[in-house]
């Protein structure tokens, strides 16, 4: 009874642990041997061997036991090939002792030990090979135990092939993905780079990092660190990705194989390798057109495009810098110089003739000042000069200079006409105690003074000194707007905006004049700085729009864009009023469209596009106008769903006859195609410039060769227009 319950519980425990075995893992070699150790270990076998079908042809998996090392396993597949086949064929275990006749052809290998031999099949292709020293192996029911997990072992084995069938289906998916990965970024214009962290040597990179630095092959890039194909400071990238682990989107300098250098943006981070050290990978980007065009813009912003000397803003920064260096004890001063009658020549002899004398006017004054003076261009006719380390005497006597040297000097432009200009100077020293925004208000104050005084005249007054004269000429100006809005004695004129190619009429902008005492029109150059000064310029751009609802509503044909000042658009209550007078009328929105100018965006952009949403989303249309002139920077265009831009008349005028504007126009238009917006070019004067201006591309034209400003739209017809 006691042999019973052990061989019981032998058996329980040999199932136990192969069924352990037989689940422990799903590599199948692995998951064999510790099958057959368990048997020949706890079931007292000899030796074991795992024999299986692939193929038509029987091939061992695994063995282990006595005498297992060194066989011929070959040769014994051979031999033991029909033996296999029978046991698979009949499904059921075979056992063979020595009394039998043919047990030397199952127990094959045969050392001279074995007594009985169990022949297991498993499945379909797999048969259990297990030698015994002793006889009656079975009948402790050691081959019911195997016979009983057959089918568990058939499973295992076939969920191990599986499993291995699915390894390898993920490795050729891996190299597959791993081969797409590498022809993907190798097609990237996008440069991509690996390197060692420490010595920062490159060790791979893509054809687009190739070509951006100018190398043929990577093994001659790779002698190369990435340090030293950076013109910027070396060091100063090695910090930061050392103590940061990452660079993100840097803008930076490098270096190509030739010397040349360009500008490239340059993100990084390092990544730990399997073998524990570390690279860092790199993604650049040539960024050296965009940093072109970034300083042209950078350079319009800061520099008259018709002189190329500073304009108004870097004026005020200079000035700023000279009030610092007055609190010293240094000598300055300011002087604005103004040609008189400069609006004659624009009207009789048109803007290129206007722009020709202020080119010459330039040469005359930068011959005629000291190296280390600033001149600037700060209005159409107006130039400033900062004089530093001249008593009040010096710089008078400069001014006279200047004065008698125009005067005298005959300026010769367009068709050979005859000029003898005048100039009106005013002057005022700087002494540090006043800021520089009232330094150029006396300025300005002096000058006026000389046009007062008859033009052709020099002033001068101190910083101090009351400006009660100019203050006079600004009350009666103030005066003068308030009772044109109070009697309704502002014009609003019309000027056609035509589109190039088609030469038809797509809108009209509205321009305001003010009607002053003696008949004459005041431009708004001439009273809307005042306005925006006394906090007037809200009811005149209200009264613009009113009376452009009125024109609209008479001529229902006509579509009218209307200018918006800087002053307005901080005015939030404005534009609900603009809503719901729109909403109120019979005047459908998408007759109407607004312009604002760069420098109104520049001072509260976030009010700015909330015009912009809210009047679009009713059909309004917008415009970005005198777009180049002292923009700072292209991300406001981002931000801003404008659906024109105005390029600047500035950068027309001389569009036909000089190639940097025409180069500048260019780029600007194509900016604009990217980001969706239709383009308008203003001072339109002649066929020449249409020309040049349809070969770039510009959608739409203003100016006095399509028609000037009048009371009534124009109504001339579209072939008049092409004829023209």
């Amino acid at each position: 009874m006691n042999n019973e319950i052990m061989k019981l519980t032998n058996n329980l425990s040999l199932s136990y642990e192969i069924a352990l075995a037989i689940g422990g893992t799903l590599d199948l070699k692995t998951m064999v041997e510790g099958f057959l150790k368990t048997v020949v270990r706890k079931g007292g076998a000899y030796r074991g061997f795992l024999w299986m079908i692939e193929d038509q042809q029987p091939c061992i998996i695994n063995a282990v036991g006595s005498f297992t090392k060194g066989m011929d396993y070959q040769e014994l597949t051979t031999t033991l090939k029909p033996q296999m086949k029978s046991a698979l064929d009949q499904g059921i275990t075979i056992i063979k002792t020595r009394n039998d006749d043919d047990f030397l052809d199952y127990c094959i290998p045969f050392t001279g030990n074995e007594k009985e031999v169990l022949l297991v099949p498993i499945g379909s292709t797999t048969v259990i090979q297990l030698f015994f020293t002793y006889e009656g192996a079975s009948s402790q029911g050691f081959s019911g135990i195997l016979e009983g997990v057959a089918p568990q072992l058939d499973n295992a084995i076939l969920a191990c092939k599986n499993h291995d069938k699915l390894l390898q289906m993920e490795k050729v998916e891996k190299q597959l993905l791993e081969k797409k990965h590498y022809e993907l970024i190798n097609n990237l214009d996008v440069g991509i780079f690996i390197c060692d962290a420490v010595s920062g040597y490159f060790l791979d990179s893509n054809s687009a990092a190739l070509k951006m630095l100018g190398y043929n092959h990577r093994e001659e890039l790779c002698q190369k660190t990435w340090y030293s194909v950076c013109d910027s400071d070396q060091e100063k990238l090695k910090t930061i990705i050392q103590k940061e682990g990452k660079i993100k989107s840097q803008e930076i300098v490098l270096k190509r194989k030739n010397g040349s250098i360009f500008w490239a943006d340059l993100t990084a981070v390092i990544q730990p390798s399997q073998d524990d050290t570390y690279y860092i990978m790199g993604i650049v980007n040539d960024i050296d057109d965009r940093k072109k065009t970034e300083e042209k813009l950078r350079y319009l912003a800061t520099y008259d495009p018709l002189t190329k000397i500073p304009n108004r803003y870097l004026l005020e920064n200079k000035l700023k810098d000279t009030i610092i260096k007055s609190k010293d004890g240094k000598n300055s001063a300011l002087m604005l110089i103004d040609v008189d009658n400069f609006k004659l020549v624009n009207d009789t002899l048109g803007h290129d003739a206007g722009d020709e004398l202020v080119v010459q006017l330039t040469r005359v004054l930068r011959s005629n000042i000291g190296e280390k003076d600033f001149l600037a261009r700060i209005g159409g006719d107006e130039f400033a000069v900062i004089t530093e380390g001249l008593s009040k005497n010096e710089v008078l006597e400069m001014a006279e200079r200047i004065r008698h040297l125009i005067y005298e000097h005959e300026i010769t432009i367009k068709d050979n006409y005859k000029f003898n200009l005048t100039v009106s100077v005013g002057i005022v020293l700087i002494n540090g105690t006043v800021s520089y925004q009232k330094v150029l208000a006396k300025a300005d104050t002096a000058l006026y003074k000389s046009k007062e005084e008859g033009r052709n005249k020099v002033t001068f007054i101190s910083a101090s000194e009351d400006s009660s004269s100019h203050f006079i000429k600004v009350v009666k100006l103030i005066n003068d707007i308030k009772m044109a809005l109070k009697e309704d004695q502002f014009i609003l004129l019309m000027q056609p905006v035509v589109d190039i190619n088609e030469r038809q009429i797509i809108h009209h902008e509205a321009l305001i004049r003010l009607k002053y005492r003696n008949g004459e029109l005041l431009s708004p150059g001439e009273f809307i700085p005042v306005a925006e000064q006394f906090g007037l310029m809200s009811q005149i751009d209200y009264w613009v729009f009113k009376t452009a609802l009125k024109k609209l509503a008479e001529y229902p044909d006509l579509t009218l864009f209307i200018n918006v000042s800087a002053v307005s658009l901080a005015k939030e209550d404005l534009l609900k009023r603009l809503e719901r007078d729109i909403l109120n009328s019979d005047i459908h929105p998408n007759r109407i469209g607004f312009e604002i100018t760069e420098t109104s965006l520049m001072k509260d952009l976030a009010m700015s596009e909330k015009w912009i949403i809210r009047l679009q989303k009713m059909g309004c249309r917008f415009a970005l106008d005198d777009f180049g002139v002292g923009f700072s920077s292209m991300s406001y265009l981002l931000n801003l769903s404008v659906d024109y831009i105005k390029i600047d008349g500035s950068f027309i005028k001389k569009i036909h006859t000089d190639p940097t504007h025409c180069t500048l126009v260019d780029a600007m238009n194509k900016l604009a195609y990217t980001l969706g917006k239709r383009t308008i070019a203003e001072f339109v004067e002649n066929e020449e410039i249409v020309d040049v201006l349809r070969m770039i591309g510009i959608n739409l034209g203003q100016g006095y060769f399509f028609g000037r400003p009048q009371p009534e739209p124009i109504t001339i017809n579209n072939e008049e227009l092409r004829l023209k």
